[in-house]
């Protein structure tokens, strides 16, 4: 993990189906097993089937400067739609987006 002390600006994005927020800031290193197997779940398992002790799983703590968000309404089928009448019509896209400085 010296990769993450020697160069700890990091960007992090998160998704649902209708939404994305993206971070941007500073990385730390956690090395707290116990925190590592609260957070633990089997959709973790599916990239890492050797579990929590598996020494290439590493807690991050994100100190986070800044971020941005976008949401769309009605989901991925209602972003998709909502894109191309962009794109036709010329007009901006119905979705919200805004930058936070944290």
């Amino acid at each position: 993990m010296a990769h993450v002390a020697a160069r700890p600006s990091v960007g992090v994005a998160l998704s649902t189906n209708d939404a994305w927020v993206s971070l941007a800031g500073d990385a730390e290193v956690v090395d707290d097993l116990e925190r590592l197997r609260e957070y633990w779940s089997p959709a973790v398992e599916a990239w890492f089937p050797d579990g929590p002790e598996d020494p290439n799983v590493t807690l991050l703590k994100i100190d986070a400067a800044s971020g941005e968000y976008w949401s769309s309404p009605g989901g991925a089928v209602a972003s998709i739609i909502s894109l191309v009448k962009s794109k036709v019509t010329g007009e901006p896209y119905e979705g919200r987006n805004d930058t936070v400085d944290l």
